[in-house]
């Protein structure tokens, strides 16, 4: 029989997918709790890439490579939690997602320019990525990992988290030591 998953455990894998993707990407983390507040079960705050209220009077003007890079970046870091907790239940999730979703739904009209047929092929595009980037074993190992101390510590600060997620990407391989050219 199939154990139930309990909703603070899929929060604890929603907020860690987040998490690990923003390292995964570079992209730093302030905190992450899987304390509810209002409507939302948990969070990650991250750095500067902030794409949740996009100026739409941008929209025409910067259509510079970078930032469709971030753009796409901050996408998967949304899809993240999804994808997580999919793994998690071998099954395609989509309780808790609501922010996200509208997030992303901004992120992916800013990419396309308005254009809706082009932001869902691009969006389907990017959870496929997303989804798979996080079930490979290393970034899976650091979202286990990281949902388990949330779900002990319920709040983790960036650097902490940070921590974690190194930690459990780097289990299993050896150091690498970089010398100087030239050195064998």
């Amino acid at each position: 029989m199939k154990q139930r998953i309990t909703k603070i455990t899929r929060t604890a894998y929603h907020e860690a997918g987040h998490a690990v993707m923003c390292c995964w990407l570079q992209i730093p983390i302030t905190d992450i709790s899987i304390f509810q507040e209002g409507d939302t079960l948990g969070y990650v705050n991250h750095g500067n890439l902030d794409f949740h209220d996009i100026d739409e009077f941008n929209l025409f003007f910067d259509d510079s490579s970078r930032k469709h890079f971030d753009v796409e970046r901050m996408v998967m870091v949304s899809f993240a939690g999804q994808a997580a907790v999919s793994l998690l239940s071998k099954r395609h999730a989509s309780c808790g997602v609501d922010d996200d979703r509208q997030s992303i739904l901004n992120q992916l009209i800013y990419l396309t320019r308005g254009d809706g047929k082009l932001a869902g092929a691009w969006g389907n595009y990017l959870y496929q990525r997303t989804l798979s980037m996080l079930s490979t074993p290393v970034l899976w190992k650091a979202v286990v990992r990281l949902a388990s101390e949330l779900l002990e510590k319920k709040v983790l600060s960036g650097v902490n988290a940070d921590s974690i997620i190194r930690e459990a990407m780097n289990e299993g391989f050896p150091p690498i030591n970089i010398g100087k050219r030239g050195e064998q």
